[in-house]
């Protein structure tokens, strides 16, 4: 007879119980230990990501252009577990110049996701800031 426990930890926590399994009852009750007892114990761990470069700067570019618009970073998953990422647009009060692919995506425990950053220039002379939260 098999027995598996699992545990969904919802925190980042240790935990640690006592499994008991009666088998002396009834046509058994003559086993010696009719208790058996196992402790389990697991760890709830969190994932702890973070990019490769904490801004990506793209210059002075000519407003249209196509080339050296383009740049990648990697988001890293210094931790155990899998990541699972999802990016947003900090700000939406105005028409995004920057894009990022991709937003959605998970990275494996101990290992990094390349993420591309494409940049639309539309003003002659502007600075063009955007902030992208990643949870």
């Amino acid at each position: 007879v098999g027995i598996v426990a699992s545990i969904l930890p919802t925190e980042a926590s240790v935990f640690v119980s006592l499994a008991t399994c009666e088998v002396g009852k009834g046509v058994h009750a003559t086993k010696p230990k009719p208790v058996l007892e196992t402790r389990l114990s697991a760890v709830g761990r969190y994932p702890f990501i973070m990019p490769s470069m904490e801004r990506v700067d793209f210059g002075s570019l000519l407003v249209g252009a196509k080339d050296d618009t383009t740049k990648e970073f990697l988001m890293q998953n210094e931790s155990t577990v899998p990541a699972t990422v999802r990016c947003i647009r900090a700000e939406n009060d105005r028409e995004a110049v920057f894009e990022l692919s991709p937003t959605e995506f998970v990275i494996p425990p101990k290992s990094s996701v390349p993420v591309t950053v494409k940049y639309f220039p539309v003003c002659a002379g502007c600075y063009m800031m955007e902030n992208f939260d990643f949870f």
